[in-house]
């Protein structure tokens, strides 16, 4: 209770933290154009004497910096445009209230260089605070779908930070009056440059991923519920093909047929990008809900029921989670003295001679579990009845129980995201299984995430898209 407390304290401090960062990027930009206001530093064109630089009318005045012969500095007098031509160079410029000087030719603007800086700071630092959200929610909440987005953000912020930090370096290391650019290309374009990025892992993800899928078929037989693994690697193949076509396809027309074309082209990226950021967080966090092992202060471990042998006999998926339930029991028996009452949990599908939770139950006694510590469930039908239909049978006899759950290892993780929804704070148990099978087993679990908050996913996209959209058909190109 102590660990949890300190927990949601420093969820709290980061949540804090992630406003306060937001609210001081706000702030440190404002300042990056107050301080900058009303002077720019360009490059000083080719071929163009010393006298010839310094110029001066209504609206700027422009000299060379001293003791450095290759920068001008342009000091703003009014508001207004104004174009200065030196030999074959023309700078445009346009001065805005407050004296921020605008450079119409490579974009950028007064104080731009310290923009860079400040950006990149607040993307780490936000990246930093996500993923440290995500490791305090995966102790504190790991059956969360808060959990998966802070995980999706870490990684995609972070991805982000690491490509604009090249930016940052290269300005300050070697100055390039286009870095602006670059830095409107990133935020405009953020999917692409992560799908770019992490297009190579994606290719060798789905290698493995169809590897994996064709020794299960081999093994188990072909079946329309064994193809979500190949389904995935396909989309994913053809996600990245779609990616290169649109990055290789150059537009021509007017600037407005090519901003819908690179805003179409990075909408697409980013729907991509978000699908892959939350398929990374949800493998992580599959992992963890899979390794890790109940605390040793459960009352009730419940099993969760899966297709049985035509004879009654549990199938080696099946038992692998009975036996899983049992060796915690175990252990938590030799670590408190305290055995835990088990709930096995399923009904009796039409091609099947005994309830699943009938099937646990014998095996169990044969395992020499007495009866008294077996509580069975028999009516439910999918994962949501397993835990809502178990929780009440518990409840006639325990009003505040403490429940496990143990199930597939790849199953966990959705498990318990439905044992929250059902009323239960359970923590899972992950029995093991072939290797081959774990994959597209995982990806069918996925799916099945994605599916059922589908609303908040198109919400979020909407917003993406929308943002990304505007972006696209504002910032220079």
């Amino acid at each position: 209770m102590k660990e949890t407390t300190q927990l949601r304290q420093s969820e709290k401090r980061i949540r804090i933290s992630m406003l306060a960062t937001s609210v001081l990027f706000v702030i440190a930009a404002v300042l990056c154009f107050v301080c900058s206001a009303g002077r720019l530093v360009v490059d000083v064109p080719d071929d163009v004497l010393p006298e010839q630089l310094v110029t001066e009318n209504e609206i700027i005045r422009s000299e060379l910096i001293p003791g450095n012969g290759e920068q001008l500095l342009i000091t703003a007098k009014a508001q207004g445009d104004c174009y200065l031509e030196y030999g074959n160079t023309i700078i445009a410029l346009h001065v805005y209230p407050g004296g921020i000087i605008y450079n119409k030719v490579n974009f950028t603007f007064s104080g731009c260089e310290a923009l860079i800086l400040t950006v990149q700071i607040f993307v780490l630092v936000t990246a930093i605070l996500a993923g440290a959200l995500f490791v305090i929610r995966s102790r504190l909440e790991l059956y969360s779908y808060s959990t998966l987005f802070a995980g999706g953000a870490a990684i995609f912020l972070l991805c982000i930070s690491i490509l604009l930090l090249f930016v940052v370096v290269h300005t300050y290391s070697s100055p390039d009056e286009y870095a602006m650019i670059w830095v409107y290309d990133l935020l405009t374009s953020a999917g692409t440059m992560f799908l770019g990025a992490s297009s190579p892992f994606l290719l060798l993800f789905a290698l493995v991923l169809t590897i994996s899928n064709l020794v299960l078929i081999r093994h188990e037989g072909f079946s329309i519920v064994r193809l979500p693994g190949l389904f995935m690697s396909f989309l994913i193949v053809l996600g990245i093909g779609g990616y290169l076509f649109l990055t290789n396809s150059f537009p021509s027309g007017s600037e407005q047929e090519m901003r819908v074309h690179f805003a179409i082209e990075n909408d697409y990226a980013l729907l991509f990008a978000y699908l892959e950021a939350m398929l990374l967080s949800a493998c992580l966090c599959g992992l963890i809900a899979a390794r890790r092992r109940p605390a040793a202060d459960r009352t009730h471990v419940l099993i969760l029921g899966c297709k049985i042998g035509d004879d009654g006999k549990p199938l080696p998926l099946l038992q692998s989670r009975i036996d899983a339930a049992i060796r915690f029991a175990q252990w938590q028996e030799e670590q408190t003295g305290e055995a835990p009452v088990f709930v096995p949990s399923g009904g009796q599908g039409t091609d099947e001679t005994i309830s699943e939770a009938g099937c646990m139950r014998n095996y169990l006694l044969e395992q020499g579990i007495p009866e008294s510590r077996i509580l069975v469930e028999d009516k439910s039908v999918n994962t949501f009845e397993n835990m809502r239909f178990s929780l009440a049978k518990i409840q006639e006899t325990d009003e505040s129980p403490k429940i496990a759950f143990a199930t597939t290892n790849y199953h966990v993780l959705r498990s318990g995201i439905i044992a929250l929804n059902a009323g239960i704070r359970a923590q899972g148990i992950g029995a093991r299984t072939k290797w081959y099978f774990w994959p597209n087993a995982f990806i069918r679990e996925f799916i099945g995430l994605l599916v059922s908050k589908w609303k908040q996913h198109v919400l979020l996209l909407t917003f993406f898209v929308a943002l990304v959209t505007a972006m696209n058909l504002i910032f220079p190109l």
